[in-house]
C-alpha cells in the first residue's frame, strides 16, 4: 500500500511528524462535523427526548415481561396459562403500536422544529 489516499488529495496519510498527523486528524474531524452544525439545539433536544422515550418504553416492557413470567410460573392450570399468554401478546401488540405512534409524533416534532415551523414539543 502506498500510504496515499484519494480523499487526502494524494498526500501521504501515514508517517511524517506527529504534529502533521494530529493536524490532519483535526481537519478530518472538522470536515465530518461541520455539516451537523445546522442541526443546532433543537435536533439534540429531540434526539434526547426520543432516546428517553425509548428507554422508558423498554423499561415498561421488561417489567411486563417479568410480571408475566411470574404469573406463568405460579400458574397451575393450562387454561389459565393460555389466557396469560394471550393477554401478554395482546398487550405487547398494543404497547408497540402505541409506542410507534409516540415515536412518530416525537420525530415529526423534531422535523418541524428543524424546519422552523414547529411549536409542538412533548
Amino acid at each position: 500500500m502506498s500510504g496515499k489516499s484519494e480523499m487526502s488529495g494524494g498526500k501521504s496519510t501515514t508517517g511524517g511528524r506527529p504534529e502533521d498527523w494530529l493536524s490532519q486528524l483535526r481537519k478530518m474531524q472538522q470536515d465530518s462535523l461541520d455539516p451537523l452544525r445546522w442541526f443546532g439545539v433543537a435536533w439534540f433536544e429531540g434526539v434526547t427526548a426520543i432516546n428517553r422515550e425509548l428507554a422508558e418504553f423498554v423499561s415498561r416492557r421488561i417489567s411486563e415481561d417479568l410480571r408475566t413470567q411470574h404469573e406463568i410460573l405460579n400458574c397451575g392450570d393450562p387454561e389459565k396459562l393460555q389466557h396469560i399468554q394471550a393477554r401478554f401478546i395482546q398487550r405487547a401488540i398494543d404497547d408497540y403500536t402505541a409506542e410507534t405512534g409516540t415515536l412518530v409524533e416525537l420525530s415529526e416534532g423534531v422535523a418541524q422544529k428543524l424546519a422552523g415551523r414547529g411549536t409542538r414539543h412533548r
